[in-house]
């Protein structure tokens, strides 16, 4: 009877020690990311002729992670991602009239972006089966603007296109949950805050060119 409950003991203590080892080692490593899904971008930069314009779309990406333990039970990372797809919106204003300038025209301008790069670190810790992470750091993010001029009574119709890059923080929440020792589900919600270098005209004017996204996501990752 001593004997098999010295056992019994045994085995739940081993349990109880292995859970917490089981579980890090359930998260640590390397991890391939796909995801997919969707961002609206809200711009607020200080330009007096920019629109009120809130692109958004549908994005999708591949990132890559290296997590590793830390005291408490806690996870710790490093990750880098790109994503890509359309996320613009245009808008239109009457920009000329025949008693301001002599003719009619109308501006049409889209904005938006079409990828981004993101390179960041993640904290985060298991509950039951799901992993919960913060996650932040610098996002470099391609934005493009075309516009067209339409006039009337002659004038010529012209349009052009600008791009740029913006860099800036995001930061986010992500929750996991470990389908089998391999594979991963996830879900995630970011936001990140770039900024272009203040840009000046000719005539002295100045301005910053800064957005914001949110994005919200659904992941598939493969641990090696």
């Amino acid at each position: 009877m001593r004997l098999s409950a010295l056992l019994a003991a045994s085995a739940a203590l081993a349990f109880a020690c292995a859970g917490p080892v089981a579980a890090q080692e359930r998260w640590t490593g390397w991890q391939l990311d796909g995801f997919v899904g969707s961002a609206t971008e809200t711009a607020s930069s200080d330009d007096p002729y920019l629109l009120d314009i809130e692109p958004n779309g549908t994005t999708y990406g591949i990132g890559g992670s290296y997590r590793f333990p830390l005291a408490g039970d806690l996870i710790a990372g490093v990750e880098a991602s790109a994503t890509f797809g359309t996320v613009e919106d245009t808008d239109t204003e009457v920009t000329c009239t025949v008693d301001d300038c002599g003719f009619n025209e109308t501006g049409t301008f889209t904005t938006g972006s079409s990828y981004s790069g993101r390179f960041g670190a993640t904290l985060g810790h298991e509950f039951g089966p799901v992993l919960v992470s913060g996650l932040a750091g610098i996002e470099i993010r391609e934005r493009t603007m075309h516009t067209e001029y339409d006039a009337d009574n002659g004038f010529d119709d012209y349009a052009y296109d600008q791009s740029w890059s913006a860099v800036g923080p995001y930061y986010g929440v992500r929750a996991e949950y470990a389908i089998t020792d391999r594979v991963v589900l996830g879900a995630q919600w970011s936001r990140s805050e770039v900024v272009q270098s203040t840009i000046q005209f000719d005539d002295g004017d100045t301005y910053e060119d800064s957005a914001e996204f949110e994005e919200f996501q659904v992941r598939v990752g493969w641990r090696f």
